[in-house]
């Protein structure tokens, strides 16, 4: 093929996006915890200095990890002219399909394509993935391969990405084994680009266009490459977290686009180091500091022996001493700096609560003021992966029906074979992302009573207070169960047919035995079987009393609420609640005792 000059457009972007790269790497210094060195003004080492690194990093970027991979996804499968039998399989088919994606990225030493792109999304603040329906000999590849935007550039225009191509390092045996291309000399590797646009794929070996065949040991393994992949755009969705600036324009403004959770303590995180060493070289200087030495004619005579030691005796003239020199001025300074650090910490990471951190047990209303904290973390994050598997889903759904493939997809002993006839159809898929943790769940549950107990309607609550994936679904499970819990006969008739469809039918005539002389009783007017009270939720206000504090003596369920209507930050905000809460309790007895 003619000269591209492709590769030129890499080198130029990725000096283009050097601030963001050096952002990035920064960030990664912080989340394995480089180990800290202080250093003076000048940039030199500091002498005579204990250095601490704190964890704080790695612990808050494991933490939300933790948290947005506990996060529940809703798929939605959406369009006019689907039924609902349709609509399940479009919703099976993408699951199926991402199952297989995961088990590729479990060999690749990853644990999923969910896991990868949040990694990417906190630590980075930025995820990338190519998307390739393909087929290697006779089999079916759902090729969904995640890239570090570390080492990603492109381009874009109005109408989307115009090219991109990751650059990566591969050794020498991985150059071998994949491109058939020994490396000369004492190269350990080479960093190979794989550069897409909407009509050709180029691959580079160290700067060096790869075209397969003739150039490689083994042709027949690696043919001539065709150039000309036919997707008509560039195969890769690119997203950046909404945290950061997003509509300046400055130049250099893209070291500030898609910031990673780093963001706000990206500062402070290195005082937070060097108050720690200063702290800990001051505890150890208190057991052998400097001194000040009272002599009679400073600078004459032998230099004194040092005066640390057990059961040491230093021999001194009668007017001569030593004393410390004073340095309370500086401890006190540290420990005022470091309050203002820990407090400015904690506003740009997550609440005490979420590191299990509380002394004491909250109120349900406390609870969701303190995690409310985390959605300036999650929700931009959320709302980016949300965008990541609906640019996905669309590309997968292009290349599988262009494809016309008819492949079984799906775990082993549960595969289900998808006809491309059957994904094509007219449709869009949405998903929605939220976090979760069972102190907010609870909150939630006892916030839902008490809504409920006031007449706000169950499918409002259940939608958004609980948020429940399928809240229509579980309105309707709840109205079963209670009925099942006010008529025994109901319970089983549903037991009967569940130990029918398990193939269980000595089971099943057992229960039709006990079930037929209750229903010849209540076709004779009885009343055997019925309950006199239905079960289901509480609906009166003393019911949600009693679950509204769920973790301690609250002040949700009654009484008066702080007089700030606020929840101060950190360690003060747990003091300030904890005397609220024994303020209200104690009116409470006073009002009990007249």
């Amino acid at each position: 093929m003619a000269k591209s000059n492709n590769l030129q457009l890499v080198h130029d972007k990725k000096k283009d996006m050097r601030l963001l790269f050096k952002r990035m790497d920064d960030d990664k210094k912080l989340a394995i915890l480089d180990p800290f060195e202080m250093k003076n003004l000048d940039g030199q080492k500091t002498p005579d200095v204990i250095n601490v690194t704190m964890n704080e990093a790695m612990v808050f970027l494991d933490r939300a990890k933790a948290i947005m991979n506990g996060a529940n996804m809703q798929r939605i499968v959406f369009g006019r002219d689907l039924d609902d039998k349709q609509a399940t399989t479009i919703e099976n088919f993408y699951e199926d399909i991402y199952y297989d994606v995961d088990q590729r990225f479990t060999n690749s030493r990853y644990t999923s394509l969910y896991g990868f792109l949040i990694e990417q999304l906190l630590g980075r603040g930025s995820t990338v993935a190519r998307c390739l329906m393909r087929e290697d000999g006779d089999e079916f590849v759902p090729d969904i391969t995640g890239f570090d935007s570390r080492y990603f550039a492109f381009e874009n225009d109005s109408t989307g990405m115009m090219w991109g191509a990751p650059f990566t390092w591969q050794t020498k045996a991985q150059v071998l084994r994949d491109y058939g291309i020994a490396l000369r000399g004492n190269a350990r590797g080479a960093v190979i680009t794989d550069f897409w646009n909407d009509v050709v794929n180029e691959i580079y070996i160290a700067d060096t266009l790869f075209t397969g065949g003739s150039q490689t040991l083994d042709p027949e393994k690696h043919p001539e490459r065709i150039f000309e992949h036919g997707l008509g755009y560039a195969p890769f969705v690119y997203t950046q977290s909404g945290a950061g600036l997003q509509s300046f324009m400055d130049d250099g403004i893209i070291e500030h686009q898609g910031e990673s959770v780093f963001a706000p303590n990206r500062g402070l995180l290195p005082h937070l180091n060097h108050a720690a060493s200063i702290f800990l070289t001051l505890t150890d200087m208190s057991f052998e500091g400097s001194l000040a030495l009272k002599k009679e004619e400073p600078g004459t005579g032998d230099k004194p022996k040092n005066p640390f030691g057990r059961r040491k005796v230093i021999e001194l003239g009668i007017n001569e001493g030593f004393s410390l020199i004073p340095i309370n001025d500086v401890k006190n300074a540290t420990r005022l700096f470091y309050n203002m650090l820990v407090g400015a910490l904690q506003r740009g990471a997550l609440p005490n609560i979420d590191y299990g951190g509380l002394s004491f047990p909250l109120s349900a209303v406390a609870i969701s003021k303190l995690t409310a904290s985390k959605d300036a973390i999650f929700i931009p994050r959320l709302n980016a992966l949300a965008y990541m598997y609906r640019a996905l889903s669309r590309m997968i759904k292009d290349q599988y029906v262009k494809g016309g493939y008819m492949v079984e997809l799906g775990e082993e002993g549960r595969e289900r074979e998808y006809p491309a006839s059957d994904i094509d159809k007219k449709f869009g898929t949405e998903y929605r992302f939220h976090s979760v943790s069972p102190e907010q769940d609870i909150a939630n549950y006892a916030i839902g009573q008490a809504a409920m107990a006031i007449g706000v309607p169950r499918i409002t609550v259940f939608t958004d207070v609980i948020k429940f994936n399928d809240p229509a679904g579980q309105i309707n499970l709840a109205r079963e169960e209670k009925v099942e819990a006010g008529d025994f006969a109901q319970t089983l008739y549903a037991a009967m047919h569940q130990q029918i469809e398990a193939g269980k039918d000595v089971q099943a005539r057992m229960t039709l035995q006990q079930l037929l002389p209750i229903l010849r009783a209540r076709a004779a007017g009885s009343t055997v079987g019925l309950a006199p009270q239905a079960g289901g939720l509480g609906a009166g206000l003393d019911a949600a009393r009693q679950m509204v504090p769920l973790l301690g003596e609250g002040t949700s369920g009654g009484g008066a609420p702080p007089a700030d209507g606020t929840i101060a930050e950190g360690e003060e905000a747990d003091n300030d609640q904890q005397r609220r809460e024994e303020t209200v309790s104690r009116s409470r007895e006073t009002a009990d005792a007249r």
